[in-house]
């Protein structure tokens, strides 16, 4: 069985931290030294639609960008280095209602890490990953615009490929509780090269059925779902697409250093990915989005301050991604 799963498992797993393997679930998984470097960059177009009861609209181009570098790895440890870069740029004449702050032209997410994991004597594995952002409409204007993120992990080897997966997270950029260290346990159930379960909080299911059909299904509190399906046909493969996610911001002018502007959204999609050359890989999706809105506070329970409704619209995207 590939133990690879999709990108936005891990962005659900820890959202606000850039695991070494965005690509690749195995960095939680038993196997080592088998990193590979990775680049992908991608975008996505949101048709125009109208921002509600604001007497103007909203365009929105997404642009994505990722690189993983392995600088030390065997059987026992890995060590690898990773580095992200996000951008929004819209063209509206929206304002905050509340505030009556402009909407930003962009806004940026421009990140940096590290991660490392060990095998110790006794079978466990250990690991952490160390992660510093700017997301921001001016990146890196001070300190209140920089994002932490740290995650520190054991995984306690069971029967066969299962495991007990224990750690302790922290960010500033969380959704709920926020700057607050949060313990998290799951178990990886692992029966066969058809089946992979993350049982727990963050939770996780890969399915193989039958036909070369993959189903994944992955879950992170308390406002982000994943659930994804794909085939392939020939040297071409198909996916299908749920997803319910957020992104925020510090944004340099906000009176509250503690308030973040957020985004949410739910979308549809589906898509195609297939080869250019070599090791070069393309991936052409459409979708629709709805559900979606901003506001300004310090976590989801001000959702009602300086909130901008964007009503539902479709969207296209390409990706293309490389390993080697």
């Amino acid at each position: 069985m590939t133990r690879r799963v999709p990108f936005i498992v891990l962005v659900l797993l820890f959202q606000p931290l850039l695991l070494c393997a965005q690509e690749d679930f195995r960095w939680l998984g038993p196997d080592m030294g088998r990193m590979e470097s990775s680049f992908s960059y991608g975008t996505r177009y949101y048709q125009k639609t109208d921002v509600s009861d604001r007497g103007t609209d909203l365009a929105l181009v997404r642009h994505q960008a990722d690189v993983i570098l392995p600088v030390q790895q065997d059987s026992g440890k890995e060590w690898s280095v990773s580095g992200a870069f996000r951008a929004h740029d819209f063209r509206t004449e929206a304002r905050l209602p509340d505030s009556g702050h402009s909407f930003p032209e962009t806004l940026w997410d421009v990140r940096a890490g590290t991660q490392y994991r060990k095998r110790l004597d006794n079978g466990w594995i250990a690991g952490g990953a160390l992660t510093l952002s700017s997301p921001s409409d001016r990146p890196f204007a001070g300190r209140d615009e920089t994002a932490v993120g740290a995650l520190l992990f054991a995984r306690i080897p069971g029967q066969g490929r299962n495991a007990w997966l224990l750690g302790l997270h922290y960010s500033n950029r969380r959704e709920f509780l926020n700057n607050v260290p949060l313990p998290f346990a799951g178990y990886w159930w692992e029966p066969s090269d058809r089946l992979l379960v993350l049982a727990g909080l963050p939770s996780f299911v890969q399915a193989r059925p039958g036909c070369d059909v993959t189903l994944d299904l992955a879950y992170y509190p308390a406002r982000n779902l994943h659930a994804g399906a794909s085939r392939p046909f020939g040297r071409f493969r198909i996916h299908g697409d749920f997803d319910w996610r957020h992104e925020s911001w510090f944004r340099a002018d906000r009176t509250n250093p503690d308030a973040r502007l957020f985004y949410y959204e739910k979308t549809v999609s589906g898509g195609v990915d297939f080869p250019l050359w070599d090791k070069l890989r393309m991936d052409v999706s459409a979708g629709y989005a709805f559900d979606r809105f901003y506001f300004e506070g310090e976590d989801y329970s001000d959702r009602g301050l300086d909130r901008v409704e964007v009503e539902n619209g479709w969207f296209t995207g390409i990706k293309l991604s490389a390993r080697f």
